[in-house]
């Protein structure tokens, strides 16, 4: 995992995961905005380079498995989160059989989703409900759902999607240190 050279103290990685199916676009702009606020060091990877066979499952997994959390980026495809991100979930163990373990599970997150039309915002509670069930990953509520007019020409974030970005940020971070201390919640794994 190739980190930015901002460090944080306890030297927590975060890792952004840019679910859009061409990668470094809208989408990867808002995952790389709540990163930066964090204040931790981080990557992103663009889940179209297993698409497009730069990068294989077992690599995307490793990072995963290396990162203490996550800010889970998607467009909207149908309803839904894109093809690109169910394809990563489907090849990840959830951590349910004996003995096994997830890269997600017990690990902050939150999520932000892209979509050309307000009334698809309701792929964040498919997305949400596939890491928390699946994977017992501790989402941060409630996610974020932009649509266009929330960037400028040159996909700059606007006001006051920004600001909602910033404090989602933050606010992940401060969830990290409330798991950080956690003796239980690190260890909760899917029921079934």
């Amino acid at each position: 995992m190739t980190l930015s050279s901002r460090t944080a103290p306890q030297e927590t990685r975060l890792l952004g995961l840019d679910g859009s199916p061409t990668g470094h676009g809208k989408t990867d702009a808002a995952v790389r905005r709540v990163l930066e606020e964090t204040g931790h060091a981080y990557d992103v990877v663009s889940l179209c380079e297993l698409r497009n066979g730069t990068r294989t499952l077992a690599e995307i997994l490793s990072d995963v498995e290396q990162a203490d959390g996550f800010v889970i980026g998607s467009s909207v495809m149908k309803g839904t989160y894109s093809a690109t991100l169910k394809e990563l979930f489907d090849g990840a163990p959830s951590g349910r059989q004996e003995g096994s373990s997830s890269p997600f599970s017990g690990k902050a997150a939150t999520i932000v989703i892209t979509g050309a039309a307000p009334a698809h915002f309701l792929a964040i509670q498919d997305l949400r409900n596939l890491l928390v069930t699946n994977f017992a990953t501790h989402v941060l509520p409630p996610g974020i759902f932009l649509t266009s007019k929330a960037f400028g020409e040159n996909r700059e974030l606007l006001q006051p999607y920004e600001e909602l970005l910033v404090r989602t940020g933050r606010a992940l971070s401060e969830y990290m240190a409330f798991l950080s201390e956690s003796v239980s919640a690190a260890k909760l794994v899917p029921q079934y």
